[in-house]
């Protein structure tokens, strides 16, 4: 019995490849990564410089510390009585750590303090940076947090302690139609970071926490000469 001809057609190796490629490029496609948001921060300003900021080194240190840190901002579904299910996703092309990093370095360094990595220890664990739209055409909110601790440099304990505080800045935009998109996210995010900042830069503890000479490296101690030989006495 002859084979129909649309039957050996389908089944023909040429066209069993072609379908195999295209499965295969849905495939990458669908796997890409998220949409990318460019995210920076601009410094407060004007600000005033603490006295004697100019003699005090410090080293800014941030670590990531989110459950889910594939990405920052997401269209959710909320859902009754359970967390927000996440729909649509966009990814930040700077490392949230870095970001704080860099904003928490950039407002020390105009307040007149010194980077260096001998100074004292600034860490900032990073525990949330996200942004959130209900739909397509929603309000959008976003909120960043951190833990951050001073500790000391040079003086034993070395290593301890010495302040801590967790930050929590936020951002709501309430306008009903905003378009879930990577501007707003972006506006969203650097507002959210901007309110951290200004929280924690509004904490004179954190500022007095520098300046405690308790945290600050000991002064290198100056080598002293060899004391002279003895003379020699015959007995």
């Amino acid at each position: 019995m002859a084979v129909p001809e649309i039957v050996r057609i389908l089944y023909s190796p040429a066209l069993v490849g072609i379908v195999t490629s295209l499965v295969l490029s849905a495939g990458c496609q669908a796997t890409a990564g998220y949409p990318q948001v460019s995210l920076s921060y601009l410094a407060q300003s004007p600000v005033e410089r603490v006295p004697g900021a100019e003699n005090i080194k410090v080293n800014v240190m941030a670590k990531d510390m989110r459950p889910n840190k594939d990405w920052v901002c997401a269209r959710s579904m909320p859902q009754l009585g359970m967390e927000r299910q996440a729909v649509g996703r966009m990814e930040s092309t700077t490392p949230p750590a870095g970001l704080f990093s860099r904003a928490i370095k950039a407002e020390l360094s105009h307040r007149g303090f010194e980077m260096d990595y001998k100074g004292i220890p600034v860490v900032a664990n990073v525990d949330t940076f996200v942004c959130y739209c209900a739909g397509r055409m929603s309000t959008i909110d976003a909120e960043v947090g951190v833990d951050l601790f001073v500790y000391r440099a040079g003086r034993p304990p070395i290593g301890q302690e010495f302040f801590y505080r967790h930050v929590k800045g936020e951002y709501s935009d309430q306008d009903p139609l905003k378009l879930w998109d990577k501007e707003n996210a972006k506006i969203a995010l650097e507002a959210a970071l901007a309110d951290a900042m200004k929280q924690l830069f509004s904490d004179r503890r954190f500022i007095n926490a520098l300046l405690n000479p308790a945290v600050q490296a000991p002064p290198p101690v100056a080598k002293q000469p060899p004391p002279p030989p003895m003379p020699y006495t015959p007995n």
